[in-house]
């Protein structure tokens, strides 16, 4: 107690969980709540002890840790942590996780025996729990909008009548695909996506969401053409803009400390497309995308940021809505529809 945070480890192996309860104890300002040894207790434990966040491993007996995830998102939400081997995989199972509701995901530290690495795991593991433990989880079940027939758009095929920059952070995998969901494959808006998502994850997530809405789905190459009813992805580790219905990528220096960032990509789209752009920030840490949405409206383009009820982190959508740029706050269910009303051949 004594302000500290208390945080539930989640893990079916014995030497894991000892190497977590061994880095806690050595932190002035944490405290372990408990251990759980498998899903089922994980979830009891979760609901009963209300701790400040989880350490949540995802191969767990009795109960995977997603079904975890799914059932203490839906009855009681609270940071998670996901510890799993398949981290540095980005595979399916460690993106699903994000998409339910977990806030980070890290790799385990099997076979470290090195002083100096694991030093560094539990420093990095420590700055993640203080961080993560501050964030007001808001979690609901995801229900994918439906576009009626009188707003979906009957246009030619290779019709762009504007691009859609998004971007995301924490929370981002799920409030992406809420929003993508709601549009069919045929219409005429290109998409363009910086989400902020740990390294190696980016082709879990798109593999996921391509599972998940209609629309084509595909990380961002040099030269590759916008087009209608295409979603392109900002790859890891480097900007992405687009010149005229062309992506470009670059290496230049993080912007927001992110590179890839939002605020790059929005610039851009604003400059190339002007009116024809429309802006949407959603869920995520810091102020990535407030810049970018001042310039799509300096060029005239439509702006649209997540509201915090729906919001995991409402820090970037509140960092845009504070510019006095923002057309619309709403709720990102309702996104679609107020982009399809935009939707007209010019």
């Amino acid at each position: 107690m004594n302000g500290r945070i208390r945080v539930l480890v989640a893990d079916d192996s014995p030497i894991v969980r000892e190497v977590l309860k061994d880095i806690l104890g050595h932190a002035p300002d944490v405290q372990l709540a408990g251990e759980a040894t498998d899903g089922r207790r994980a979830l009891e434990m979760a609901i009963s002890l209300k701790p400040d966040i989880v350490i949540l491993d995802l191969a767990m007996p009795v109960m995977g840790g997603l079904r975890v995830l799914e059932i203490l998102m839906a009855e009681q939400p609270m940071p998670v942590l996901v510890l799993s081997s398949f981290a540095n995989k980005g595979s399916v199972s460690a993106v699903k996780a994000l998409s339910i509701g977990a806030l980070d995901v890290m790799e385990k530290p099997l076979g470290i025996t090195e002083d100096e690495p694991m030093r560094e795991f539990g420093e990095h593991l420590l700055e993640k729990v203080r961080s993560l433990s501050r964030i007001r989880v808001v979690s609901r079940p995801r229900a994918k909008s439906v576009v009626p027939d009188s707003v979906t758009p009957k246009l030619d095929a290779n019709y762009i009548s504007r691009v859609v920059a998004v971007g995301a952070s924490v929370g981002g995998p799920a409030a992406v695909c809420k929003l993508l969901s709601g549009f069919p494959k045929a219409v005429p808006l290109a998409f363009v996506l910086v989400q902020h998502i740990p390294v190696g994850f980016l082709s879990g997530f798109i593999d996921w969401l391509t599972s998940e809405i209609q629309l084509t789905v595909a990380i961002g190459s040099e030269g590759m053409k916008l087009k209608a009813g295409h979603v392109i992805v900002a790859p890891e580790g480097r900007h992405m803009e687009v010149r005229g219905d062309t992506i470009t990528l670059n290496d230049g220096p993080p912007v927001c400390y992110c590179r890839p960032a939002v605020d790059v990509l929005f610039k851009s789209v604003a400059i190339h497309f002007g009116p024809r752009a429309v802006g949407v920030v959603l869920t995520g840490m810091g102020s990535d995308g407030a810049e970018g949405i001042r310039a799509i409206k300096t060029y005239h383009g439509r702006t649209l940021a997540e509201s915090e009820e729906s919001c995991v982190v409402f820090g970037m959508p509140k960092a845009a809505i504070g510019t006095g740029k923002i057309d619309r706050v709403l709720p990102v269910t309702d996104m679609p529809r107020e982009i399809l009303a935009l939707v007209a051949p010019e």
